[in-house]
């Protein structure tokens, strides 16, 4: 966890982004695994997100799948260097709260943005993903009344679990909040998201790293 001025100075955040980094290259040195995921909520995407992009994919254990949710990163983000081919990260999904108006308070803060509720740029495809759903900042992880992981295990624990294609879900208004419109870019507004199927067989030990920094007041 990290304390609210923490989140709101660069200089803060970036010795937040070093320690997330040095743990975790101590989880990677532990290996080899056959397989790594992460997955980051609100500020640990941020982390995330800043200590991969560090990381030597040739002197590391690459990472399979990272799912962001909740995202503070700009939509603007340059993941090019960090997800793909011979990248750190084979592929991404960053699922989008339409309903999410924490991630406004972001517009207050130099640095970070609503990645997590207008989508990240970039071209989409088998490596970057946009998933938009009508949900709240906290919205993945309340499912339902009686099924409180039901989002959870719908959305994320096949992709998680196999190499099974990214199940497409866009639902964006037609017409987007006002708010939105300013800060679209026309690149992605009206895009769907897709991602085309990678084969898969076999059983495989895998390590999931969940991250979830939510600032303190």
């Amino acid at each position: 966890f990290f304390t609210l001025f923490s989140f709101l100075i660069p200089f803060l955040r970036n010795l937040a982004v070093r320690r997330f980094k040095m743990h975790l290259e101590a989880v990677l040195d532990e290996g080899p695994f056959d397989r790594i995921n992460i997955v980051a909520h609100s500020f640990g995407t941020y982390l995330t997100i800043n200590a991969l992009a560090s990381l030597n994919p040739v002197d590391r254990t690459r990472i399979d799948t990272v799912i962001l949710c909740g995202s503070v990163l700009p939509p603007d983000w340059n993941l090019s260097q960090t997800i793909g081919a011979n990248r750190v990260v084979r592929r991404l999904i960053n699922d989008c709260g339409n309903r999410d108006g924490v991630l406004l308070l972001t517009l207050l803060v130099y640095g970070v943005g609503m990645g997590g509720r207008l989508g990240l740029h970039g071209f989409q495809g088998k490596h970057l993903v946009n998933r938009h759903f009508n949900i709240g900042h906290s919205g993945y992880f309340e499912g339902s009344p009686d099924d409180q992981s039901a989002f959870m295990r719908r959305w994320w624990v096949p992709l998680l679990l196999g190499d099974d294609h990214v199940a497409a879900n866009d639902d964006r208004p037609e017409k987007p909040a006002l708010v939105d419109r300013d800060h679209l870019g026309g690149a992605v507004e009206g895009q769907r998201p897709r991602l085309q199927q990678e084969g898969g067989n076999g059983q495989r030990d895998h390590r999931h790293i969940a991250h979830d920094a939510h600032p303190r007041h």
